[in-house]
Parts: structure tokens; C-alpha cells; sequence
């Protein structure tokens, strides 16, 4: 799995490597070579990135690992008891390279045999529990879907009635509760009606005695000037009488002068001209104070008829509000005491509800463990059964293959060793020698190498640290003069022997193979290996030439479709080397540029 992910992560890193080629525009201008000579644009991508760490080396020619095949846990080791090579030499297919000792090889032979017998009985068990389980897991099979049909259809059932019960109580439940949660807010809203309602009435109530006192005083007004009109009228009556005798008189004599001109002589008598004379100032004066006193009368009159009329009206007013608010007292009367009825209906309702989740709980409860009593895993009998069939045949097939590989290790360690010797596989030149003598051999030490032209080995340190992220066999990328843009390699061989530069840097020698069959590597060139770490998806990267930085953090200038570009800040995250992953500030497809020195630019290319 760690080998398929590292070949993923290679493929990935060639189609970014690729695709930065893309785009990647220089834009190289004609100015002096030690100035600003070109513009070069990318853009955010979306995809992949996966961490990496890397170390340098020199290659060499490459070489070929034979290891101790033998990956069973075993009690004890092989112990070298004597080394035959030394490395430069050339052996050929069966060359003796180094012996071990007879009791160490004993003990791990018979360790080795002793597992496989146990294999062996191992799997004689499993074959002969598995036909055995077969046969009751079949019957208990047929059981278990004819009795948990029933079953299963009784217990449905009775969930299903109580599960009828229970949204039934709900439904009133919550019915009772909608129909309680709107009669405070009305008692409220109607309350706050009333006091608004009487405050409107106690203003009407008092506007209404100000009329009253207004049509009062305007009443005792209309007396006085009622009374003093009828007065004057009378007066005004009287002096008309008066002026009308006069008037008559005064025409008769005019007659009566014609006949005789003694009595015309005392019609004309002083005394009689200024009575009438005082009767006609009279008459006037009169006629002036009777009109004041009509008007006067008039708009006295005017004036209680109106104050009659506004104390009329607001008296209906009055009546029509106090009518009012007693409608509206009986509503509030009649919501306060439905409200206590809903409130009793409710308590009942909500014991109901309770009741029935009760008895949902508890009968459930009850017709489950009726259920499981009737039919044990009987509600999923084919489930239980694909089950237990794939556990046996699991089991069964543990087993063989337990014993298979038992038997194979017994066979690649006896055919490893003859007379407790090791024999080369091949012929070549010796380039690596694991073991002295004394020392223990494992399968993660190779036993020897030989020398192989068509393969290229980069020794290199990794910090320990970094030593439990990598295991022999794992794929790395490596980046040379001659294959700038990565190849493949295998980590071959890891040290256990630990290499000390100073008291805190402790490092581990790594091998890495490359497989140089077209011959596009050569000896002696300068090489980094990359390692995969942790791996991102679905992310945005950026090439980390792009990104620059100032006091305020890191910062890209961003090129917009005018042409002009601006300074945007970003947050970033991974770095891989070539790439640097942007959690904030950019979006897919923004056109990144900058101006490169003509020294920058050559590196970059």
C-alpha cells in the first residue's frame, strides 16, 4: 500500500512538474542583462500535494541486495560463525559467502518445524470445525427464518400500535399546546385594548364635563340674554304703541286743521313737539338695544345649541366605548377562563402523551426481548448467516494459509542454508558484505550486494527523526543533473548502525537503487532524493517563486484582466519544495506574475 502511494505521489509530482512547464510564461524583455529582464505568470491550481523531505547524495554505481527471506517471528537468530568473501571479488552462482552455526541453525530449523506442525494440526482442526460448524449453522439457519418470520411480524406489529399510540397522545398533545400558547398573548393584547379603552374614556369623560359646564354657562347666558331680549321687546312693543297713537294722533290733526284752524294752532302747541320728539329718540334707542339684544340673543342661543349638541354626541360616544369595553371585559373573562380549562385539558393530554412514550418504552422493551427470546439474531437470520459462513471459511482459509507459508519458510531457509552455509544466487563482482563473524542476521540487513551496471545507488543520511517514515522497499523520487525532472528509485538498504555528527544530530545511512538499464544516469552526479510525507487533496498551489514577503506576511502580485496587477495577501500552508499550498487570499485560475532578474529567470528555467 505505501509503495502504491509513493507511485501515485511520483505520478502526481511529474503531471505538476509538467504542468508548471505550462505555465509557466516568460515574457523576457530587451532590457540590460543585470536589470529586470522578464515577466513570468502562473497560475492558482487546484489538485494534489503531498509533503516531502528530501537529502542529498552522489551516485555510484549500483547494486544488487540478496536479504535472508525469512519473516517468521522466531525465538532465537541465525549467528555468523565464519565470513568466506570480502567485497571486490568476483563469485560466481553457489559461491560460499558465510557460514552459521550449527546449534543457532538447529534451534531456528526446529523452531521453523515446530510451526509448521502446528500449522499443520492447526489446520486439520479448522477443517474438521468447519464441517462440523457448517452443518449447525445451516439447521440454526433454517430455524431462525421460519420462527423469526413470526416473530419478527409480532413484534413489528405491537411497535407499530404503540408507536400509533404515541403520535396520536402527541398530536392532541401538541394541539392543546398551540391552542394554550395563543390565549395569553390575546388576554394581554386585550388587556393592553382595555386600558387603552379606558384611558380613552376617562378623556372622554372629562372632555365631556368640560362641555358640560361649557353648555351650562352657556345656558345661564342664554337666560340672561333670553329675558333681557323679552324685555326689550316689550319695551320696544310699548313705545310702538306709544308712536303709533302718536302718529295717528298727529294725522288726524292734520285733518281736523283743514275745519278748523284754531285747534291746528294748538297741535303745534311746544310742549306736545318735544314729547314727541322724546318719543321718537325714545323709539330709537329702543330699536338699538332691541337689535343688540336679539343678536345677543341669537348667538346665545347658537352657542348652547352647539354645547347641547357636543355634550350629545359625546354622551353617545360615551356610551358606545363603555359598551365597548364591557364586550371586551366578557372576552377577557370568557379567554382567562377557557385558558384555565385548556390548561386543565392540557395537564391531562400531556399525562396521556407521557403515558404512552411509557408504555412504548417498557412494552417495546418487553416485545424486544420477547423477539430476541423466540428467535436469537433471528431479525437479521441470512445477515448473521453470510456472516458466520465468511468468519469459518475465514478461519479455514487462515489456516491453509498459515501452513502454506509455514511450509514455504521452512523451504526457503532449508534451500537458503547447505551445511549451514550460504550460497550465492548469481554471479558478479561482491560490492557489500552485511555480517561479521559473530554477528546475527535479520531480514532487514541485506546479506551481501553485488555490482550491477545497470543499476545506480545513492548513498545518503536521514536525520532519525525522519527514520520511521521510510521502510526498504518504499519508492522515492530522485532529481539529478541528467534527470532534472525526477526518476524512480527504491529505498534498498537502511543502517541500524546509528551515524553521530554532534551530540543532537544523530542520522542514518540510506541506500536508494535506480534502475539505469537505458544508462541516462551516470557515476559521480550530484542527486537529492524526495521522500513523500503527508499528502493533501483538493487544494490550491502555487509555484513558491511566486510568493514574496514583507513585514505584513507573504504576498503575491495578482494580475488582472486589465492588465494591471495588485498586491494580494495569502495565508499559506504546505510547502513540497516546488509548490506551496494557499489556504486563503487567491482562487482557482488567478494569474500570479513577477518580474525575475535575468539570474533568477536562468535558475528558474
Amino acid at each position: 500500500m505505501k509503495k502504491y502511494k509513493v507511485k501515485i505521489f511520483i505520478l502526481c509530482l511529474v503531471v505538476i512538474i509538467i504542468g508548471s512547464g505550462i505555465y509557466f510564461v516568460p515574457n523576457i524583455s530587451k532590457a540590460d542583462e543585470n536589470k529586470e529582464t522578464g515577466t513570468v505568470e502562473s497560475y492558482v491550481q487546484r489538485g494534489s500535494l503531498e509533503g516531502t523531505f528530501s537529502a542529498s547524495g552522489t551516485t555510484t554505481t549500483g547494486t544488487d541486495y540478496e536479504y535472508f527471506d525469512v519473516y517468521m517471528n522466531l525465538d532465537t537468530s541465525l549467528e555468523v560463525e565464519k565470513v568466506y568473501v570480502e567485497t571486490g571479488i568476483e563469485v560466481t552462482t553457489q559461491s560460499a559467502i558465510l557460514k552459521v552455526t550449527k546449534n543457532s541453525y538447529d534451534i531456528t530449523k526446529a523452531n521453523l518445524e515446530k510451526i509448521l506442525k502446528q500449522a499443520k494440526n492447526t489446520l486439520q482442526e479448522a477443517k474438521i470445525t468447519y464441517k462440523t460448524d457448517m452443518l449447525t449453522l445451516k439447521s440454526k439457519y433454517a430455524s431462525d427464518i421460519s420462527s423469526g418470520e413470526i416473530a419478527r411480524e409480532s413484534y413489528e406489529n405491537t411497535i407499530e400500535n404503540l408507536e400509533l399510540q404515541v403520535k396520536q397522545a402527541k398530536e392532541e398533545y401538541e394541539e392543546a399546546k398551540n391552542i394554550i400558547s395563543q390565549y395569553p398573548k390575546k388576554i394581554t393584547e386585550n388587556t393592553q385594548e382595555k386600558e387603552k379603552r379606558e384611558e380613552t374614556l376617562a378623556e372622554l369623560k372629562a372632555k365631556l364635563k368640560i362641555a358640560t359646564e361649557k353648555k351650562e354657562t352657556a345656558s345661564k347666558e342664554y337666560e340672561k340674554a333670553k329675558t333681557t331680549f323679552e324685555n326689550m321687546t316689550k319695551e320696544k312693543e310699548q313705545i310702538e304703541v306709544v308712536y303709533n297713537y302718536i302718529e295717528k294722533y298727529t294725522k288726524n290733526n292734520k285733518t281736523f286743521e283743514k275745519d278748523n284752524k284754531e285747534e291746528a294752532m294748538i297741535s303745534q302747541d311746544s310742549d306736545l313737539q318735544a314729547f314727541i320728539e322724546k318719543v321718537n329718540n325714545d323709539m330709537n334707542v329702543q330699536k338699538v338695544s332691541y337689535e343688540a339684544a336679539q343678536k345677543e340673543y341669537t348667538q346665545k342661543k347658537a352657542t348652547l345649541e352647539k354645547w347641547q349638541q357636543a355634550v350629545e354626541k359625546k354622551e353617545t360616544t360615551i356610551e358606545t366605548k363603555e359598551k365597548e369595553l364591557e364586550t371586551l371585559n366578557q372576552t377577557i373573562t370568557k379567554e382567562q377562563k377557557e385558558l384555565t380549562e385548556a390548561k386543565k385539558q392540557v395537564n391531562n393530554l400531556q399525562l396521556n402523551y407521557e403515558q404512552a412514550i411509557s408504555n412504548r418504552e417498557n412494552q417495546s422493551v418487553t416485545a424486544k426481548k420477547e423477539l430476541e427470546q423466540n428467535l436469537l439474531n433471528s431479525q437479521e437470520a441470512e445477515v448473521s448467516y453470510e456472516i458466520e459462513l465468511a468468519q469459518l471459511e475465514e478461519n479455514l482459509k487462515e489456516a491453509k494459509e498459515s501452513y502454506k507459508e509455514a511450509k514455504e519458510v521452512l523451504k526457503r531457509f532449508q534451500d537458503s542454508f547447505k551445511n549451514y552455509i550460504w550460497y550465492t544466487k548469481r554471479s558478479g563482482t561482491l560490492q557489500y558484505l552485511g555480517y561479521e563473524e559473530g554477528d546475527s542476521i535479520t531480514n532487514s540487513t541485506p546479506i551481501l550486494g553485488y555490482y550491477n551496471g545497470d543499476t545506480i545507488s545513492i548513498e545518503i543520511s536521514v536525520d532519525q527523526s525522519e527514520r520511521s517514515a521510510i521502510s526498504v522497499g518504499d519508492e522515492v523520487t530522485v532529481v539529478t543533473d541528467s534527470m532534472p525532472r525526477g526518476t524512480s528509485g527504491v529505498i534498498s538498504k537502511i543502517s541500524n548502525t546509528k551515524n553521530s555528527t554532534s551530540v543532537s544530530k544523530v542520522t542514518y545511512g540510506v541506500t536508494i537503487s535506480i534502475n539505469n538499464e537505458e544508462g541516462n544516469m551516470e557515476s559521480g552526479e550530484s542527486a537529492t532524493v524526495l521522500f513523500a510525507t503527508n499528502k493533501l487533496e483538493n487544494v490550491l498551489y502555487i509555484a513558491k517563486d511566486f510568493i514574496q514577503k514583507d513585514e505584513q506576511g507573504s504576498y503575491v502580485m495578482v494580475k488582472e484582466e486589465s492588465g494591471e496587477t495588485r498586491k494580494v495577501e495569502i495565508v499559506t500552508g504546505l510547502e513540497t519544495g516546488t509548490f506551496v499550498e494557499i489556504k486563503d487570499g487567491l482562487k482557482e485560475g488567478d494569474c500570479c506574475v513577477f518580474i525575475k532578474s535575468k539570474e533568477r529567470q536562468e535558475n528558474v528555467e
